[in-house]
């Protein structure tokens, strides 16, 4: 096919004083709201002149274009890709990001990945900034300083997808598009009454809870009375770093409560086995958050509207280059949670059938692989149950699936301790997890057991660690001890795929008493701070990264019926008495061991059914 390449960009109409904008609305209400207008567009064919295209002249110009071999080029292509497809029906061959392309080059080597950080970046002329609010129809004037800033963003789009495309990995372009195409094609569609229906039991929920647990409202919703509370209860309050206040040199954050409702501390707590605790932390989201109601009614509206689009932000993760949620629909699906109503709701469209792909243990599969543990792999190949394994060994008896309680703890030692977490760490994570309360005598034993049974994983640690010179720059990344599925290079480790994981401004500074630690700098919300790197979190990083690799992959297998991805999830849509035909295709594709780790040995469940809820 010979392409072309077309860079695009739609400018629309807004009203702030309406909020009728894209800070108040996600892009799906947006564009299908009554007070949609196209104003005009700018574009670029290939490395033709960059023109722009009056509103009255858009739909002959859009008509005119030979769309089975134009490849769509955008900063952030999901918003004017679904103008193209909702509002013109225009379908391209293929859909390129340069929002998403600079997330997988640069990741968080620069504080955003919008145009204007982005031109900044590659010392471009900066974006110019035009108000255009609450401005239906325009001015001769008006029109001309619109067309002349938006012929200037769509220079400034040609030229760093250019830059970008020099770094950006051929294989990944296919994967680019089938994530944009989930999000501008929309194929699954929302159950509206029972969207409303969950609005309304969450809030007689939420006002019903303080009652039952005889605690007031206060007590949760105040961020100094919250940690008193658990701690009254005998529970530890997890710490983070301020990202505002300092001690007094004016250089060291103070420590405060990890209890803000997307701390992963928190959402560990709530998340976990301990009832009373979960009883507390659900108590403290409905103080402070009427996230679950608010969305419901959010979801049911967005439904009421037409079919919905599944939002994923490709190289979305931090460093790892695993999607991460959008909420360009209405709400970021990673945070639907399982058996709840906003994953039940998510449903196949009439004479369709959802295919739901789960892998099983994947970073624990890829822990046992990487560090060729004999333990761990006989454990997966004979179909062992490990956890019940390991909390054997732990307790000192024979222990089976029907002791839930011991076997839980097994499975989050399992899960837990493969990336060096100590045993000070350990002790809260299995409370959060299981509600069980270990002495600093027993977590010091369970670390010990893995470490001991599990001998080749720490070890791996010790190897890694001794690699980071190599990312330093001090050590030849061609000289490698041993094989290995990733490389190393300078501030970089390199995935199969070619995509890097980033340790920018990598080094040495002195850590707490006589260690000296590896640090490097990551900005985070636009934010610069500074993580430490050692051979659990490399590991960490390494099995993240690879199993983002394997999901990807599965994907590819299973083409354009992929509607949704969610962690290691992975929906498949597929016509009505071809699911258990597609079930077991989309197993094999989660089965396939890769080229670059063909010893592992893979596996996934796979359901199908009517809705994302499937059980």
């Amino acid at each position: 096919m010979n392409k072309q390449f077309l860079y695009l960009d739609f400018e629309t109409y807004y009203d702030s004083k309406q909020s009728y904008t894209l800070r108040k609305q996600s892009i799906l209400e947006y564009v299908r709201s009554s007070q949609y207008k196209t104003l005009g567009l700018g574009y670029a064919l290939d490395d033709g002149k960059v023109d722009w295209v009056s509103q009255k002249y858009v739909h002959a110009f859009l008509t005119a274009i030979d769309w089975s071999r134009t490849v769509l080029v955008c900063q952030n292509t999901k918003f004017d890709g679904f103008i193209l497809h909702e509002i013109y029906k225009k379908i391209p061959a293929q859909y390129i990001d340069t929002l998403a392309m600079s997330r997988a080059v640069l990741g968080k080597t620069i504080k955003s990945h919008s145009l204007a950080t982005l031109a900044e970046h590659f010392g471009l002329e900066a974006k110019g900034f035009l108000n255009t609010d609450g401005k239906w129809d325009l001015t001769i004037d008006e029109e001309k300083a619109l067309a002349d800033y938006c012929r200037h963003d769509v220079e400034l789009c040609r030229t760093i997808y250019l830059r970008l495309a020099e770094d950006f990995p051929e294989s990944q372009y296919p994967l680019l598009d089938q994530t944009i195409r989930m999000f501008v094609e929309p194929k699954l569609k929302l159950n509206v009454p029972m969207l409303q229906n969950a609005s309304v039991e969450e809030a007689k929920r939420r006002a019903d809870i303080f009652k039952e647990i005889g605690i007031d409202k206060s007590e949760f919703s105040s961020n100094v009375k919250f940690p008193i509370l658990l701690q009254k209860y005998g529970y530890e309050v997890p710490m983070k770093e301020s990202p505002r206040k300092m001690q007094e040199d004016g250089i060291t954050p103070v420590m405060i409560p990890a209890l803000a409702l997307g701390d992963v501390d928190f959402l560990e707590m709530l998340e976990g086995q301990d009832e009373k605790l979960k009883m507390l932390c659900e108590a403290r989201v409905a103080a402070k958050s009427t996230l679950l109601e608010t969305r419901s009614a959010k979801m049911a509206k967005i439904g009421s509207m037409g079919l919905w689009s599944f939002d994923v932000e490709f190289s979305g993760a931090d460093q790892t280059h695993r999607f991460s949620g959008g909420s360009g629909a209405g709400g970021n699906p990673q945070n639907f949670t399982r058996n709840s109503a906003l994953r039940t709701a998510v449903e196949a469209p009439d004479n369709y059938e959802l295919v739901v792909g789960d892998f099983s243990n994947i970073e624990m599969r890829l822990v046992a692989y990487l560090s060729k543990d004999p333990g761990l792999i006989e454990a997966i190949e004979t179909g062992k149950d490990i956890y019940c394994d390991f909390a054997s060994v732990f307790y000192g008896r024979t222990i089976t699936k029907e002791n839930k309680d011991e076997r839980r703890f097994g499975k989050t030692a399992i899960l837990g301790l493969g990336y060096g977490m100590g045993w000070n760490k350990f002790i809260r994570t299995v409370r959060t997890q299981t509600g069980q309360t270990l002495t600093e005598e027993d977590s010091r034993k369970a670390v010990d057991i893995y470490r001991t049974r599990y001998a080749q994983v720490p070890l791996l640690w010790y190897r890694l660690d001794g690699l980071i010179k190599i990312l330093f720059g001090e050590v030849n990344p061609a000289i490698m001890p041993w094989n290995f599925p990733v490389g190393f290079a300078k501030q970089m480790i390199l995935l199969p795929s070619g995509l890097p994981i980033r340790f920018p401004n990598l080094r040495q500074e002195q850590g707490e008493g006589k260690y000296v630690e590896w640090v490097y700098d990551i900005y985070k919300k636009g934010k610069l701070e500074k993580s430490k790197l050692y051979g659990g979190k490399m590991l960490e990083n390494i099995c993240q990264g690879l199993a983002g690799e394997l999901c990807k992959t599965a994907m590819l297998a299973m083409g354009q019926d992929v509607v949704g991805q969610c962690h290691d999830e992975l929906l498949v849509l597929c016509r009505r008495g071809l699911g258990h035909m597609t079930a077991a295709k989309l197993k094999r594709a989660m089965s396939v061991s890769p080229s670059w780790l063909p010893e592992i040995k893979l596996d996934a469940e796979v359901k199908v059914g009517s809705n994302w809820g499937i059980k």
